[in-house]
């Protein structure tokens, strides 16, 4: 219950963030939340979270903090298995890391 308020916490935050237009401050706390997530109840909401870090990242040009939600999307597929796009997830990552 904890981890779930957290994580409603950090998209609510996220929201504030954004709202001030302040975009690297609402992708760090959509990143926190996906992190600490180790419970899949709730998992696709998780990835759409994820997922929208990825795009902001990319629209304002933090190639840190897309690397990161690479790295967090490629670890939501490995830990529900799915070995193959977690792979293309930490492959993306590292190349970002490397542009």
């Amino acid at each position: 219950k904890e981890r779930n308020r957290f994580v409603a916490d950090m998209r609510e935050l996220a929201e504030r963030f954004l709202a001030l237009g302040d975009s690297s401050s609402a992708v760090n706390c959509w990143h926190f939340a996906g992190a600490s997530s180790t419970d899949m109840s709730g998992a696709e909401s998780l990835k759409q979270l994820l997922d929208k870090a990825i795009t902001v990242s990319r629209m304002i040009g933090d190639q840190d903090g897309l690397s990161r939600g690479y790295s967090l999307v490629g670890r939501f597929h490995e830990q529900r298995g799915e070995f193959l796009k977690a792979g293309d997830y930490f492959d993306s990552a590292r190349v970002v890391k490397t542009e």
